[in-house]
């Protein structure tokens, strides 16, 4: 159907991954103006921007600025303020740490593809490699791999 969102075929399989590799308590707790900074950080590197041309929608543009906002979620949002399209992330207490803002990140940059998909898992696993180390991507890429969550690889095969 023209306008639909894909299927989010893994949506709970990689979140039982992120719960198994010890993500959802990783780190310490970030004000909103910190994860901000960070979202800023991650932002600016070319190596995401190299990502967003690999895996973006046709007609996606970089999103060049997200904004961090306190919510009672814990989600990445595109929402139009005073007639102007502004991409959000919100984070509620438990969810300010740099796993959960790397993950908000992650939507961003595969925003129109499948939410939870083998493109989404790549990047977050290229992220959490690169923001938070090789033994937490190792653990990660191990928790996939354990609770079947498809990655799609360099070659762009699943």
């Amino acid at each position: 159907m023209a306008g639909t969102k894909p299927r989010d075929s893994q949506k709970q399989r990689l979140y039982d991954a992120q719960r198994l590799a010890g993500f959802y308590s990783v780190g310490e707790t970030m004000t909103i103006k910190e994860a901000q900074k960070f979202v800023n950080q991650v932002l600016s590197h070319k190596r995401t921007r190299t990502l967003f041309n690999q895996y973006r929608f046709e007609f996606g543009t970089y999103p060049s600025k997200i904004l961090v906002e306190a919510g009672s979620g814990n989600h990445a949002t595109i929402r139009t303020r005073n007639w102007q399209t502004v991409r959000l992330i919100r984070l509620n207490k438990w969810g300010r740490n740099k796993f959960i803002v790397l993950h908000e990140i992650a939507h961003h940059i595969t925003w129109g593809r499948e939410s939870h998909g083998a493109e989404f898992a790549d990047v977050l696993l290229q992220f959490t490699n690169r923001y938070l180390g090789k033994p937490d991507a190792d653990k990660l890429a191990n928790a996939f791999n354990e609770k079947r969550v498809r990655v799609m690889s360099k070659s762009k095969k699943a």
